[in-house]
């Protein structure tokens, strides 16, 4: 069966890619057993039965991936991007492959990353086996945990971190993406939301969570977005707006926070051009005070330059006596007459309990902080329930020259122009194989665009989600999350206008060929008549390629238990000693990178548990 399975991922790779360097790689061997042991089943089904259409279809394979890639029939389309897409990341792990198809300085130096252990250990505190309780065991070591963890550790308490996935460290994070997805991205990033149509939502699985993938970009929770909060007087009393500011402040004099580009963009090119249309932009403020622009931050920032938290936070937390211990996935939270008393985790093929004698904190985040209430037996309706995020679609224009002369280094401009549209436009930072996944081209031309990799300009318009969808465990006892989202078609016309936007932009730096993503429209636009085009494309879901990197609302923040699954004093309702202080809490969507914001709540939910008699 294996060997079946190599023969027809190999055939998919060459239609896609007609080389022989690629025909030859052994990138897809090893792909292939970690698809079937780490990915999602419906996932690795799927991509087989894509290898087997383009096996069988009539005709030569390239003409037959070509077909596919421009099928009306949604399930045949998708199944053949998902199945570029991955063969792509898998191929490019081969440094050969790599050395044919991408620009110098575009392929590394050295090997594959090799897995972390998870047995490192950082300020002389090794937390393996685990042990068996501290005061307060915090669940999740993400934006939202690690600070918990700092703030409790640097105030004396005994601190405990669970973390579901492995340890990796600056010297681990290699260029290659393939390594990146299957030891650091949830589910080795297929992980989705499926409604009409299905689209991935992105999320770290490691010490240091979604910060290690990230750009770093950070934004303090907007005033109009607490406003919305403040509705409910119980939140507006419990969680003041000025003491979520003091607790921004804190955070970016940890991080170093700032605008990393800001004294570099006005000589860009891109400025000049966003000046000539009149519109509002920025450079983007970010925790990356050490960054080196090597545009790697989605493999983990291998200069060190990024404060994610396993660089920042944890380690902080960890001079301090907190204890980590990775590859611990915590199965539920024991409650004892309502009150939370001890998590049970499973490491290494074993189950152990771990005491809580204070608290236990859930910083799981939206898809896996509803699924942890829901099996430790609490009850509320609400508990994954609204789930809400930031939708995204990406814009890729091919320019005259290398994208950085024009741009900048990526994960530097956001467009304000169109916030009263809800919209807002950024440069996005992903890597070859990523970026021209969604590409609506295959063959030669699909080779060309590999090899002038340097001149692709990525860009982004992302808005917030009005629909609501939720969260329920997987099917067959998989212990992921089964998301289901059917986004709103306001949402989609939204996305369509800042995908017009982007074009206009693009071409005016000078990109002779934009790429916008949407199916039923031109799949390329080369002038302003295409731009006209592309604005009468049809609102479908199925015609977007769509995704996502930050949700919210699974546990939402009520005073209520009739609105909302948590108190605005963290607790969800009906229990005692247990906190929730991630994204799940959000009662709407911020509209901005939400790291900060997750940050300010996890760090005012720590501080109140330190002032805590006892």
């Amino acid at each position: 069966m294996k060997a079946l399975l190599r023969k027809l991922s190999r055939s998919a790779l060459g239609a896609f890619l007609p080389h022989p360097a690629v025909e030859s790689s052994w990138g897809t061997e090893r792909y292939l057993e970690d698809l079937w042991r780490e990915a999602p089943m419906p996932a690795a089904l799927a991509l087989t039965v894509a290898s087997l259409l383009i096996r069988l279809w009539p005709g030569d394979k390239e003409r037959a991936a070509a077909q596919l890639l421009g099928s009306r029939i949604y399930p045949l389309r998708l199944m053949a991007y998902a199945l570029r897409g991955h063969a792509f990341v898998a191929a490019l792990r081969d440094p050969a492959v790599r050395r044919v198809l991408l620009p110098p300085g575009l392929h590394p130096e050295s090997g594959p990353l090799a897995p972390a252990d998870g047995k490192e250990e950082s300020g002389g505190r090794r937390a393996d086996p685990p042990p068996a309780g501290a005061d307060y065991v915090v669940i999740g070591s993400g934006a939202a945990g690690a600070v918990a963890a700092q703030v409790l550790a640097r105030a004396g308490k005994d601190v405990v971190v669970l973390e579901e996935g492995g340890w990796h460290r600056t010297p681990d994070f290699k260029e290659e993406l393939y390594e990146a997805m299957r030891t650091m991205f949830r589910d080795m990033g297929f992980q989705a939301a499926t409604g009409r149509s299905v689209f991935p939502v992105m999320q770290g699985r490691c010490v240091g969570g979604s910060t290690v993938i990230n750009g770093a970009i950070t934004h303090r929770l907007p005033r109009e977005i607490y406003e919305e909060w403040a509705r409910d007087p119980g939140l507006a009393r419990e969680i003041p707006f000025e003491e979520l500011e003091k607790d921004a402040a804190a955070v970016e004099r940890d991080l170093g926070i700032k605008a990393n580009l800001a004294p570099l963009l006005e000589g860009l090119p891109v400025a000049g051009a966003l000046r000539k249309l009149g519109w509002r932009y920025e450079a983007m403020s970010r925790g990356a005070p050490g960054c080196r622009e090597t545009g790697r931050c989605l493999q983990g920032c291998p200069s060190g330059g990024k404060l994610s938290m396993e660089a920042s936070y944890i380690p902080d937390a960890m001079s301090r006596g907190a204890r980590v211990v990775p590859n611990a996935r915590a199965r539920r939270i024991i409650l004892e007459g309502g009150r939370a008393t001890a998590v049970e985790i499973e490491r290494g093929g074993e189950r152990r309990v771990v005491r809580a004698g204070r608290a236990v904190i859930l910083a799981a985040g939206a898809a896996h902080s509803p699924l942890l209430l829901r099996a430790s037996g609490l009850q509320n309706p609400h508990i994954g329930r609204h789930f809400l995020c930031h939708l995204g679609a990406g814009t890729l224009g091919v320019l005259g020259r290398d994208a950085r002369e024009v741009q900048g280094p990526p994960q530097g401009i956001e467009i304000l122009q169109f916030a009263g549209r809800g919209v807002k436009l950024a440069t996005q930072l992903l890597p070859p194989e990523l970026l021209l996944a969604r590409a609506p081209v295959s063959g030669e031309e699909l080779v060309r665009l590999f090899k002038n990799a340097e001149r692709l300009s990525s860009w982004t318009a992302s808005v917030r989600s009005r629909a609501e969808g939720r969260v329920d465990p997987g099917l067959f006892g998989s212990g992921g999350a089964r998301i289901r989202f059917e986004p709103d078609p306001r949402d989609l016309e939204a996305l369509r206008f800042g995908a017009c936007r982007l074009a206009e932009l693009l071409l005016e730096i000078g990109a002779p060929l934009v790429y916008p993503g949407i199916f039923g429209g031109p799949a390329a636009v080369a002038a302003r008549a295409d731009v006209e085009a592309l604005a009468r494309a049809p609102l479908d879901p199925r015609h977007f390629h769509l995704g996502v990197g930050h949700i919210f609302g699974t546990c939402r923040l009520s005073s209520s238990p009739g609105t909302g699954a948590v108190d605005p004093s963290f607790r969800p309702h009906g229990s005692r000693g247990l906190y929730v202080v991630d994204a799940s809490l959000f009662p709407s969507a911020p509209g901005v990178n939400p790291m900060l914001a997750i940050m300010q709540l996890a760090r005012l939910a720590a501080r109140r548990l330190v002032d805590q008699p006892g």
